[in-house]
C-alpha cells in the first residue's frame, strides 16, 4: 500500500497508550506486512522509548520526534500534535487512535477519493449517538453550534491526502483547537466539525468498516471491518465485550515486556476477540434498549451500573 499508516503517541508510565500502539501498529503489520508506519510523539514521550520498549521497532518503521510547549499535559500534547498532524509529516496518510485493532489488508484506502475522509461518530446520525447531550454542552462551551442533519466525523480513523487544502484545513484545525482548549474544551472533536464546517464540509464518508466503533451501532459493518476502534479501557474483564479493551491485557503486555502469544493469537483473527459473555439484543429487546436510553446514559461508570442494577432488582420484585 502507498499511504502510510500514521500513530499519535504520548505516554508514560501513568498509561498505556505506548502498549495500545504495539498491539495496534502489530496488527497492521500482521495484516499489511508492506505497509509503512510512522509514530509522531513529544520529546518526552520519545525520551522513554528504551530499553524493551524499542521492540516496537518492529512494528513502527520511523518515530518522530516533535517540539510540543512543556506546559501542556499529556492530552493536551496529544491533540496538540494531532490537530497539527498533517503539517509535520509529508505524504498521503491513515491516521488510526491507539485504540484500534486492524482486521485486514488496508491497501484500498489508496483509492479512497477526496481530500480528507473519516466515519460518522458511533457508526450514526448524532441525532442518534448516544453521547450527542455531552456532545453539545462541548459546543455550547466552546462557542459554536452544530447544524441538524450534517455529519459529526470520529476523528480515530482520518484519511488525509497531501496537498494545499489539506494543509490549510489542519492548521484552521489547530488554531481552533486552541481556541477551544482555551476555553477548557479538550476533546478534538468539537474543533473538528467547526473546521469542517468553515471548510464547506469537505469531509468525505467513509464507509463504516474503516472505523468500526464497538459502542456504536457497528454491527452492519463488523463482518468486514478494516479497523476495530474499541475506545479506551475498562478496568476488568466485566462488562468487556471486546478482548482489547480489558486494561488486564495491558498491563500482561508491560509486566513481559513484550507482545504476549495470547496478544498475537487474539490479533490474527480481530473478529473472534468478542469475549463470550457478550451478546447482542435484538427484536423486542430493542424497543428496551431505546425506552431505556436515558438510564444507559447514566451508567458510564462500574460503580453507577451496579448502584442501578440493584435498583432494578428491587423493582422488579
Amino acid at each position: 500500500m502507498k499511504t502510510r499508516i500514521v500513530y499519535v503517541v504520548v505516554f508514560d508510565d501513568s498509561n498505556y497508550y505506548f502498549e495500545q500502539a504495539m498491539v495496534s501498529a502489530c496488527s497492521v503489520r500482521m495484516h499489511n506486512p508492506d505497509a509503512e508506519i510512522v509514530v509522531v510523539t513529544d520529546r518526552a514521550s520519545e525520551a522513554l522509548i528504551t530499553g524493551w520498549r524499542r521492540d516496537i521497532g518492529k512494528y513502527v518503521n520511523t518515530i518522530v520526534g516533535v517540539d510540543v510547549p512543556s506546559e501542556l499535559n499529556k492530552m493536551q500534547r496529544s491533540r496538540w500534535i494531532k490537530t497539527n498532524l498533517r503539517n509535520l509529516i509529508d505524504g498521503d496518510f491513515l491516521f488510526l487512535d491507539t485504540d484500534t485493532v486492524i482486521c485486514r489488508s488496508l491497501e484500498s484506502i489508496d483509492n479512497a477519493t477526496g481530500d480528507i475522509c473519516a466515519v460518522v461518530d458511533w457508526n450514526s446520525t448524532f441525532a442518534q449517538a448516544r453521547t450527542n447531550g455531552y456532545t453539545l454542552d462541548k459546543f455550547r462551551q466552546a462557542g459554536w453550534t452544530i447544524e441538524a442533519d450534517t455529519d459529526y466525523f470520529n476523528s480515530g480513523v482520518l484519511f488525509v491526502r497531501d496537498n494545499e487544502k489539506t494543509r490549510a484545513f489542519f492548521t484552521e484545525w489547530h488554531n481552533n483547537w486552541l481556541s477551544t482548549s482555551s476555553k477548557g474544551v479538550y476533546i478534538d472533536q468539537v474543533s473538528l466539525y467547526h473546521t469542517n464546517r468553515h471548510f464547506g464540509y469537505v469531509i468525505q464518508n467513509l464507509n463504516g468498516e474503516w472505523n468500526c466503533q464497538t459502542e456504536g451501532k457497528f454491527i452492519n459493518y463488523l463482518s468486514n471491518a478494516y479497523v476495530l476502534h474499541y475506545f479506551a479501557f475498562a478496568n476488568d474483564w466485566d462488562g468487556c465485550m471486546f478482548y482489547f479493551k480489558s486494561r488486564k491485557v495491558f498491563e500482561e503486555i508491560r509486566e513481559q515486556r513484550c507482545l504476549p502469544p495470547t496478544v498475537i493469537k487474539k490479533l490474527s483473527d480481530p473478529y473472534r476477540a468478542f469475549l463470550p459473555n457478550y451478546e447482542v439484543l435484538s427484536g423486542a429487546a430493542l424497543q428496551v434498549y431505546r425506552a431505556c436510553d436515558p438510564i444507559m446514559k447514566l451508567y458510564g461508570s462500574p460503580r453507577r451500573f451496579r448502584v442501578l442494577k440493584w435498583v432494578a432488582k428491587l423493582l422488579s420484585r
